[in-house]
């Protein structure tokens, strides 16, 4: 540490200096942002992104113009595939944040590498948003994509109804599922004498243990049992009935 005393010492002030130097590459130099070091390795992200960037189709899920980042992401592709290096002078800049643009722009100079790292990173947090969607993909498509397309749906509509025994009118949904409950709850109570797996008294609900739970002295589920605390429940194989398919079809009205 200097001391003031010893800044009169020519050798002492030229190192107060030089860290004062040092400090101004932090604040306003390559270090002051991590974005820095994204730009530095441009060279290995060129490696595998044309290739990316190709593949996906992205999409944005709202209506009206394109947006900034799209048009960009559409002239970067157009570039890839000339093998154009400089940016044209019309590129889009509207998707830069705030405080990356004095590192992208600088003296009314585009730096290509930083402009395509900034756009990876634009891309992502868009995606991540759910302003973006990737058509065909699973965790970032469009939640309309997961449903049958309207006129494959009326094609098939009345024969899934007729399969599936559910009633295609809308106004007949109440009546039905409180019927199914009704005879849920008949099933169980005409039942419940024999019924060793599931017991109702007046301490409440019991249910049977598997051979593989520890059961405490007074003949209950122990309260550390992975299947209590994972929630599951499993019937005797001997009462087990295969799942019925035509029930496990989705609940779709118009």
């Amino acid at each position: 540490m200097i001391r003031l005393r010893e800044l009169a010492e020519p050798r002492r002030r030229a190192e107060l200096v030089a860290c004062v130097d040092n400090i101004g590459e932090w604040v306003t130099g390559k270090r002051s942002d991590l974005f820095h070091g994204i730009v530095r390795r441009h060279g290995m992200l060129r490696k595998f992104s044309p290739a990316l960037l190709d593949a996906l189709e992205l999409t944005q899920d709202t209506e009206g113009e394109q947006s900034a980042c799209l048009r960009a992401l559409q002239m970067l592709k157009e570039l890839n595939a000339t093998g154009r290096r400089k940016l044209p002078e019309d590129a889009p800049t509207d998707f830069l944040p705030q405080r990356l643009k004095p590192i992208v722009i600088n003296h009314g100079e585009i730096d290509r590498r930083a402009w395509e790292c900034a756009l990876l990173l634009k891309l992502r947090d868009e995606l991540k948003a759910g302003n973006l969607s990737v058509r065909y993909s699973k965790r970032f498509a469009r939640l309309e994509e997961f449903f049958i397309d309207d006129r494959r749906w009326q094609s098939m509509r009345e024969d899934f109804f007729r399969r599936s025994g559910l009633p295609s009118d809308t106004k007949q949904v109440p009546e039905y599922l409180a019927r199914r409950l009704g005879e849920a709850y008949e099933r169980f109570l005409k039942t419940a004498p024999s019924n060793s797996y599931a017991v109702v008294d007046k301490d409440g609900w019991r249910l049977s243990a598997e051979p593989s739970e520890k059961l405490d002295p007074g003949g209950t589920r122990s309260s550390g049992s992975p299947q209590i605390l994972a929630g599951k429940a499993h019937a005797p194989r001997e009462t087990a009935r295969p799942p019925d398919r035509s029930r496990q079809s989705a609940w779709l009205y118009p």
